[in-house]
């Protein structure tokens, strides 16, 4: 992604709440797309990568591509320590792409973890290994690789953890290389990123608050719960948060993740 012959990194489609819409959010790093100028003219590249480990990849040139540029929603500078932007593409992604979940719940040492980037704008890579450092306060959590490794170009590319494959966030520096695989790498915090891009992400935030107390809790969880076994309710609250005309399962798995902060999709 970025001007070609100028600028490459890496990003990723991102889900919102809304299980009835696609819209082609798209997450990278802010270093790579930090405002509207360089938003309007980036390009997306997808499904450069080869049919099986160790085959030959295809030409660049012959993988989909979305042109037409974006909208850049919001954004923090590498100085914040989070350093990532949210696009919203102005033209829809190919068939064949998806968009990844995430949570915006901080992780812990020794969480593992997996990132898929496009190393120096090469065709896609995976690297495996596990958060070393997770400093209170700050929005930036240090990875160490196990296997594989990242270089210049896999900015902006997701930190996924392993246990439910969710982005908790987004490279944005740091030592590792092929020369140097086991420096540590800096990603920025979901957790972070996540308050400043709630208004796009969070579909059903506010339908989630059921009990109208401005923030989704489990006493909301609870409400939407009884609602689904028949109990009665009082009329100000409507806990049918995908407006399908019944309060069921689906409405209590918008709610628990609401009140978690966790896109599952």
């Amino acid at each position: 992604m970025g001007a070609t012959g100028y600028l490459w990194c890496t990003g990723s489609l991102i889900a919102d709440t809304d299980p009835s819409t696609s819209i082609p959010y798209f997450l990278t790093a802010n270093h790579c797309v930090p405002g509207q100028s360089s938003a309007s003219t980036t390009e997306v590249y997808w499904l450069y990568q080869s049919s099986a480990c160790g085959g030959p990849p295809p030409s660049v040139y012959s993988v989909p591509r979305t042109t037409g540029g974006a909208d850049y929603l919001a954004g923090a500078p590498l100085s914040s320590g989070s350093d990532f932007t949210l696009l919203r593409l102005r033209n829809t992604p190919p068939s064949g792409t998806s968009f990844l979940g995430w949570s915006a719940l901080s992780q812990p040492i020794g969480t593992q973890v997996t990132t898929i980037h496009h190393p120096r704008g090469d065709y896609k890579r995976i690297s495996f290994g596990s958060i070393t450092g997770n400093y209170s306060g700050s929005s930036t959590v240090n990875v160490v690789w196990s296997a594989g490794t990242t270089e210049q170009g896999s900015s902006g590319c997701p930190l996924l953890a392993n246990n439910g494959q969710h982005i908790i966030g987004q490279l944005w520096g740091g030592g590792a290389s092929c020369s140097t695989p086991f420096s540590p790498d800096e990603f920025g915090k979901f957790s972070s990123t996540y308050p400043v891009i709630t208004a796009w992400l969070a579909a059903y935030a506010g339908l989630a608050d059921v009990d109208k107390s401005g923030f989704v809790d489990a006493a909301d969880v609870q409400i939407v719960i009884n609602a689904a076994l028949g109990l009665a309710l009082p009329p100000a609250y409507d806990p049918d948060l995908d407006r399908s005309g019944r309060v069921d399962i689906v409405d209590v798995q918008l709610v628990i993740y609401a009140a978690l902060g966790i896109a599952h999709i």
